[in-house]
């Protein structure tokens, strides 16, 4: 292979990580748990914080919509991904905008590592999830 056709690879491959990172917010904010549990491996492991999940059965669970929460907006904005092969590491700043009860929206943003592995099928999944809780 030339550099010119790995660079349209891993060009190619960060626009599927992009989409599938776009596609994981969409999917929260709307609740939809089968979109969710369709981007994340079944052996991936969540790290919020404090936390430690394992399995997408569980991480489905932790994502499932709660009666007195709305999510208004979610978005994952990468600043760094390195691809190597069927790996790509993806570090970057999170940031939600939700209300409670139907109360006053209320906003946050920090930062997270996702690890992405590309699946037999070609698509790109959730790995490893991992973010920090905004400070005081």
């Amino acid at each position: 292979a030339t550099w010119g056709a790995d660079l349209e690879a891993q060009t190619d491959d960060a626009s599927r990580i992009a989409a599938a990172s776009r596609a994981f917010s969409d999917a929260y904010v709307r609740g939809d748990t089968a979109g969710i549990r369709a981007l994340y491996t079944e052996d991936a492991v969540l790290l919020p914080p404090g936390r430690e999940i394992r399995g997408v059965d569980d991480i489905v669970a932790y994502f499932a919509p709660s009666p007195n929460r709305e999510n208004v907006t979610h978005a994952m904005e990468s600043s760094e991904l390195r691809i190597a092969g069927d790996v790509a590491v993806d570090i970057g700043t999170w940031s939600n905008t939700w209300s409670i009860g139907g109360g006053q929206a209320q906003s946050a943003a920090e930062r997270y590592l996702v690890v992405w592995r590309r699946a037999e099928d070609g698509r790109w999944r959730i790995e490893y999830d991992m973010w920090h809780r905004p400070t005081g």
